[in-house]
């Protein structure tokens, strides 16, 4: 059941649309709203203690944002029902621990600049590695609309069941069409690349309400949809368990979408809790 979905924030524009996007998943499941701000103290050297009064202004600022934010939200839809909560710490580690509780985790791609370029989108790519809950990751600039179309991509692994049923489930819950989508590798052959889409479309077929067809690609799956996607274009994927090296070394389609950013990508842990399926 979907009941509890929560996002984080951080005052900029990306996660402003990531708030958005969970506001609109929240009210079509009629599950509770929890957007998280981390609190993170800057670090000034190895020998330095910032003074009480500089650490409390950091905090109230972060408040302050929430507090406007939560205000936003709430004039938007006075129905939903939605809180605020801080945390210290990174927001990686603050939205993992929420979101043990919770059944939907949103993140944007983007945050605030970091100390450096390579840190873009870490808080995104950590928990699409680690989760236990599943994670919309939306980048930036895109609008918070129900999508037109869902992709589930499939690999013919135990994974595909858990994606099936996440994307299936989003797609009748906002009218969406479901595409399912394969790309092979360079040792697949067509037969086999058949016979993982026929698998997928027995599966998904007796549950779909929504129009349901079927996509092979030869190109990797984050080029695929980035060549497909438009502002209307949902992608669920399936969490390869990964730690960061491994990732590196031997790639993740997970981790590679939420890298490319091209449209919201939702990551189903394996093993996830079915949604909520309420309108």
């Amino acid at each position: 059941m979907f009941d509890r979905i929560v996002v984080g924030f951080d005052g900029s524009p990306t996660s402003r649309c990531a708030v958005d996007w969970a506001a609109q998943e929240a009210r079509v499941r009629r599950a509770s709203l929890e957007i998280a701000a981390a609190l993170e103290e800057p670090w000034a050297g190895p020998d330095s203690v910032l003074p009480t009064a500089a650490t409390r202004s950091i905090h109230a600022i972060s408040r302050a944002d929430l507090e406007t934010e939560l205000d936003r939200i709430a004039a938007h839809d006075p129905s939903l029902e939605v809180a605020g909560v801080t945390g210290q710490g990174s927001p990686a580690h603050l939205l993992r621990t929420r979101g043990r509780r919770a059944d939907l985790i949103v993140v944007g791609t983007l945050g605030r600049p970091p100390a450096m370029p390579h840190e873009l989108g870490a808080t995104a790519r950590a928990l699409a590695r680690r989760a236990t809950a599943p994670v919309l990751v939306v980048p930036p600039h895109v609008r918070a609309v129900p999508p037109a179309r869902v992709f589930a991509t499939v690999d013919g692994s135990s994974r595909d069941a858990d994606v099936l049923d996440a994307a299936t489930r989003e797609a009748d819950l906002f009218g969406a069409a479901l595409v399912l989508l394969h790309c092979s590798d360079s040792d697949e052959t067509l037969e086999e690349a058949t016979r993982i889409l026929d698998a997928a479309k027995c599966v998904a077929r007796p549950s779909a309400r929504a129009s349901l067809s079927t996509c092979h690609e030869t190109q990797p799956l984050a080029a695929a949809l980035a060549e497909g996607a438009d502002h209307r274009t949902l992608a669920v994927v399936g969490q390869h368990r990964s730690t960061a090296l491994t990732s590196t070394l031997f790639g993740s389609s997970a981790v590679d979408l939420v890298r490319a950013a091209a449209l919201p990508v939702l990551v189903i842990p394996h093993g996830s809790k079915p949604s909520n399926s309420r309108a």
